[in-house]
């Protein structure tokens, strides 16, 4: 019983009428006294912040805040965290583009399209990392080379954590989330969590380099990685619920 109504105040929140207000209040000047209580609450490291707590002019704005990436070297693999975040899930793509998250099996082209799905092979690997509302909000390249954006999908946004993938069937198909194709190889998924929160590209055109940011989050999310055509050897401490920091090394091509 308490799950069920845990859900529907889940889909109340997904829908507009308030969900907008809440992100109208998120982006405004009257969130701003808040500031200070959630940085306090969540115990937020705020010698890794670029700015000052008292220069963000809302809570959105404290939500997206850059960090010093200079405490966030770029490790020697080849692939690195693209998030500060816990690592929700990660193993192999199997021959029929299928992977499996928490018992729920998700198909690549549920995710993407038919169309863009196609343009993958078969096999492959993939990771799922979760960011909760109290960590650092962007996301960045995990391998070298161009980022491309692909699509945008799903229009409303359920709660990414451990409850809404308990809870609401096919979750990352059913929210709001844009793909990117970085290099030949690799897919960045960014999936949005309730809808006052906002995906926001902010890649440099062009630009192939590790480690460089991709878009933020204005609110806790999830990032889905993908290696469709190649295996990869994960790092041997790496496991489910485990954080991880961004730009550091998770695995390298087998």
């Amino acid at each position: 019983m308490f799950n069920k109504l845990l859900i529907i105040g889940a889909r109340i929140l997904s829908l507009g009428f308030f969900s907008y207000p809440l992100k109208a209040l998120t982006l405004s000047k009257i969130s701003r006294p808040l500031i200070p209580v959630f940085a306090k609450h969540y115990q937020i490291n705020q010698g890794d912040m670029v700015a000052d707590i008292k220069s963000y002019k809302s809570l959105s704005a404290f939500f997206a805040r850059e960090i010093n990436l200079e405490k966030r070297p770029i490790a020697a693999n080849d692939w690195v965290s693209p998030v500060d975040g816990f690592v929700q899930e990660f193993g192999e793509i199997d021959k029929e583009q299928t992977f499996t998250v928490k018992g729920t099996k998700y198909r690549l082209n549920e995710l993407l399209d038919d169309r863009t799905a196609g343009k993958f092979g078969n096999g492959g690997s993939f990771i799922i990392v979760y960011l909760s509302p109290s960590q650092y909000h962007r996301y960045h390249s995990p391998v070298t080379g161009k980022v491309k954006k692909l699509a945008e999908f799903g229009k409303v946004s359920f709660p990414v954590n451990d409850w809404g993938l308990d809870n609401v069937d096919k979750l990352y198909v059913k929210n709001h989330r844009i793909a990117y194709q970085i290099g030949e190889e690799t897919l960045l998924i960014a999936v949005g969590a309730l809808n006052i929160n906002s995906i926001v590209d902010s890649y440099e055109a062009g630009s192939e380099k590790q480690g460089q940011e991709v878009g933020y989050f204005t609110f806790g999310s999830t990032v889905v990685l993908l290696s469709p055509d190649k295996q990869l050897e994960w790092q041997q401490d790496l496991a489910p619920g485990k954080f991880i920091k961004v730009r550091s090394g998770i695995a390298d091509y087998k």
